[in-house]
């Protein structure tokens, strides 16, 4: 019953009072093929214009310079020109505005029982206050202020008591004025669905109900519309803005909602305590049974004050399962002094000065859009500088539908919905709300009047992105977080920035942010909690989900059937054919059979090693050859209820996230208990491997505390361990298990140790990050605690954490090393010095080369790694048996290959 629509719009509709009024034009046209545009990856590329582009000279040849310069200057006089011509057309709508306020105040009559015509006259002008004129709250009476309620209804039977219940509970009953759009079957209709009791007429109904004494149809201002020619709920909310005449308030709600008693003036009265004249109170309002029976006198329970909340956004399936954004309750809010400043705006209950709905109007060309009509408004209204309050207390309460029961009609149920031309529609209103929200999408839309600064397009008093950032919304990925539901603050509009002023009272009441309760809380405010659609950030893990082309198992038996990442060229496949026919049979023991690692050859240039080859080892190359005198452990099997659980934290780039990250989860990263995919810039164009975005920055170690956050904060106690690598590892799960088995304590820090002050002091000691960082659960929290700023007992730490440049890990004899800032932080912060991972002989378990490079280094080839390395081996003898990882595998290739051998 929350859906509804409209017919088509007829012309000469009267506008909205400070409606932009433009010269007369000959009489408007549906949008035309044209005007429906393919829809861009990310935001408007261009301002929509329904200018004729001028056809080219042919004259001026392709090549000529001087034809290109002569456009160029005529695109100059031409964009001037425009700028002129809108500017002189604002002016003339200005003053027309003016006019037409004024016109409409010498014929505004009131209905009242008392009226008092010397005030009432002059509170009744100052209601009518041109856009973007100055606005006096002294002006505002709660007991004199007219309020229009916009209601849709779709053969909704609950209207009539919506109606009754708003006259009934207002203190000045006399100064509301209904504007309803019903959307009700014809008879015969209505019997032929069998909706007879549903389908009342609102306002009989509610005028036999009360006694046509009582009635109050002249306050009704009713626009009935057939329901089987409906355009969905946005249109019909656009014809009821349509209906608002000169009222000073606009109230908008569902049409099946119950009142509080003398609602009216304390909505205008909450509505004051925010100071500001752009205040919209706006909330999912609380269910009916919340007030006391009779429902119908307006009594509010006791046990039932408090107020919900919306906290964020989230990814809910629109029309044809295409996912959209839409509000998420996030339960209900401590008692409120005064309305708190929020970033969600809900339709069902919606405050504030109805010029707000003249500045920001509903969108008539959103056809039958539903789920996504929220945060598309909401974006209207706070880039034109109106900001959003979740009300003090609550006045109007909704009739949610009951599960199992029936009551009114919906949309879905009807035959309009079932028509292909209602899905098209809906299908291009949804990328019309992409388009506005910057959301990827395929598809056509509708663009009419959506550019910036367009009736329907972004507002010029607030950016879309600074909505973003507001809302703590990341349109890439459609996620969002709740954190600072009740922690926001207020952005200045472009206009107050201008005048260097703000047009908040100074005697607004202010709700001062809430202070967060933990260092975790706090930590993790900001974070992108991932929707129902994804699984915290993580990918859920099925063993071989993607499918490997070749997968050799541990006796050497290689099995060509599966399939999952698609290799590129002819080339690739024949190198994974042979890789598949040169692979070495391994034993129980996970050892090559009859493996000896083969004598090295004199007379290698200086820098090089190499090996007389002979037996299994003849023919191979380096990287068979490293790779072959590895051991893979077979202690624990994926099920072994012993073996240590593992967090992989996979660095990627968005450009890689379809070869090199879908490669990683084909191949080793099938054996980590979690994995999580994290890139600058990704987007939710790949749901599959669900990847982290993270900010772009200048500074890696901000980047990497960005990484450390999100491994924390999306699953800090899901598993023992978690090992940070990138995209061009390979990792060798079964011996990272065993080497962490045999660890007496939790709170480790390991890898590849290197020395970068060659003095042995603690301070000078890192993990290389290219090798991988392996950190414990325990540390994890205990680094979580130190990086948010959070202290126990100091408040002025609880307000959020410190900008980056000054948190405590920000250290100025760092330069931009973030594996070295990384161990810094640790060791001087929390005590905690790297641990060496080298085996009795000498090995390294974390390689930063390929396998084949390390067998062939040696020590005198002029190397950074010698200058770090605490090892003392070269060659094979460098790497270890038990080997946890090598990094550089940059090909997709290579990267099967090594999962071969």
């Amino acid at each position: 019953t929350d859906e509804a629509g409209i017919g088509d719009d007829v012309e000469g509709d009267p506008p909205l009072l400070g409606e932009p009024q433009l010269p007369p034009r000959a009489p408007s046209a549906p949008p035309s093929a044209s005007q429906t545009k393919a829809l861009p990856r990310r935001g408007l590329g261009t301002r929509n214009s329904t200018a004729t582009r001028r056809a080219p000279d042919p004259i001026r040849g392709v090549g000529s310079v001087f034809g290109k310069v002569t456009a160029a200057l005529e695109a100059e006089q031409a964009r001037s020109a425009d700028m002129a011509r809108r500017a002189a057309q604002r002016q003339t709508e200005t003053q027309a505005e003016r006019a037409k306020a004024s016109a409409r105040w010498q014929a505004l009559q009131l209905d009242h029982s008392d009226a008092r015509t010397a005030s009432d006259a002059k509170t009744a002008k100052a209601q009518v206050a041109p856009a973007g004129g100055a606005f006096d709250l002294s002006t505002v009476d709660p007991d004199r202020s007219s309020i229009f309620v916009s209601l849709a209804t779709f053969i909704d039977p609950e209207c009539p008591t919506t109606l009754e219940s708003l006259f009934a509970n207002a203190a000045n009953p006399e100064r509301l004025r209904v504007g309803l759009v019903q959307q009700n079957l014809k008879p015969a209709d209505a019997r032929k669905y069998e909706a007879v009791v549903e389908n009342v007429d609102c306002v009989d109904t509610y005028c036999a109900s009360v006694g046509q004494d009582a009635c109050r149809r002249s306050q009704i201002r009713l626009d009935r519309q057939d329901a089987l020619e409906t355009r969905g709920v946005t249109v019909a909310r656009y014809d009821a803005q349509q209906l608002l005449a000169d009222e000073r308030f606009y109230l908008q709600v569902d049409s099946h909602t119950y009142f509080a008693r003398h609602w009216d003036t304390r909505f205008i009265a909450s509505w004051l305590k925010t100071g500001n004249p752009r205040a919209i109170l706006t909330t999912y309002p609380r269910s009916f049974d919340a007030l006391e029976k009779p429902y119908m006198n307006g009594t509010v329970k006791k046990s039932e004050t408090r107020v919900p909340l919306i906290c964020r956004y989230d990814v809910l399936p629109g029309g044809g399962g295409v996912p959209v954004v839409a509000n998420v309750a996030g339960g209900y809010g401590p008692p409120l002094a005064a309305p708190m400043l929020a970033a969600n705006w809900a339709a069902g209950q919606s405050f504030g000065l109805a010029q707000a709905e003249r500045d920001a109007p509903y969108d008539k060309y959103a056809e039958f859009l539903f789920q996504g009509e929220e945060p598309y408004r909401a974006a209207q209204y706070w880039t034109r500088g109106y900001d959003f309050y979740t009300p003090d207390e609550n006045l109007v309460f909704h009739h949610y539908r009951p599960a199992g029961r029936k009551y009114g009609v919906r949309l879905s149920n009807t035959p309009v919905w079932g028509r292909a031309s209602t899905q098209q529609k809906l299908h291009r209103s949804l990328n019309r709300v992409f388009v506005m929200l910057g959301l990827p999408s395929d598809g056509a839309a509708e663009l009419h009047e959506m550019a910036p600064g367009d009736r329907y397009g972004v507002g010029d008093e607030r950016t879309l992105e600074q909505y973003f950032e507001f809302a703590q919304y990341e349109p890439a990925t459609m996620r969002a977080s709740g954190c600072q539901c009740s922690r926001r603050t207020r952005v200045p509009t472009r206009s107050e920035l201008e005048a260097n002023s703000s047009f908040i009272s100074p005697n607004a009441v202010v709700v001062a942010p809430k202070l967060f309760g933990s260092a975790r809380e706090q930590y993790c405010c900001d974070v992108k909690t991932a929707s129902t659609a994804f699984v915290d950030g993580f990918v859920p893990l099925r063993r071989h989900a993607f499918g490997l082309p070749y997968v050799c198992n541990g006796h050497g038996e290689c099995d060509g059937a599966k399939s999952g990442v698609r290799l590129e060229g002819f080339s690739s496949i024949a190198a994974l054919e042979l890789a598949k026919e040169r692979c070495l049979a391994r034993g129980k023991d996970g050892a090559v059979i009859g493996w000896r690692d083969p004598p090295r050859k004199a007379g290698a240039p200086k820098g090089e090693v190499a090996y007389a080859q002979s037996g299994p080892s003849e023919g191979l190359s380096m990287d068979e050859l490293a790779l072959s005198r590895v051991v893979v452990s077979q202690r624990f099997q994926f099920d072994s209820p012993k073996r240590p659980t593992v967090t992989c934290v996979v660095r990627t780039a968005t450009y890689r996230l379809t070869n090199r990250a879908r490669a990683v989860l084909a191949t080793w990263g099938g054996d980590c208990d979690r994995i999580m995919f994290v890139a600058e810039g990704a987007t939710s164009r790949d749901l599959d491997l669900n990847p982290i975005n993270i900010p772009e920055t200048v500074k890696q170690w901000d980047g990497v505390q960005e990484v450390l956050r999100n491994a924390h904060c999306q699953g800090s106690d899901a598993t023992e361990w978690y090992v940070f690598l990138y995209d061009t590892n390979y990792v060798v799960l079964p011996n990272l298990w065993e080497l962490l088995a045999d660890l007496d304590t939790d709170q480790l820090y390991l890898g590849r140790r290197m020395n970068r002050g060659g003095r042995g002091s603690d301070d000078d000691l890192f993990i290389n990050a290219a090798a991988g960082i392996v950190l414990s659960r325990t540390l994890m929290h205990q680094l979580a605690d130190e990086l948010s700023g959070w202290r126990k007992g100091d408040p002025t730490t609880h307000g959020g954490q410190p900008p980056p440049g000054s948190r405590s890990c920000d250290f100025s004899d760092v330069r931009d090393s973030a594996d070295v800032s990384l161990a810094r932080c640790l060791t001087r912060r929390l005590d905690i010095a790297p641990m060496s991972t080298t085996d009795k002989d000498g090995g390294e378990r974390f390689l930063p080369f390929k396998a084949g490079e390390h067998a062939s280094m040696g020590r005198d080839d002029g190397s950074w790694i010698w200058g770090y390395s605490e090892s003392k081996s070269d060659g094979l003898e460098s790497i270890s048996r038990s080997v946890v990882s090598f990094s550089d595998v940059l090909k997709v290739e290579e990267m099967f290959k090594y999962d071969i051998w």
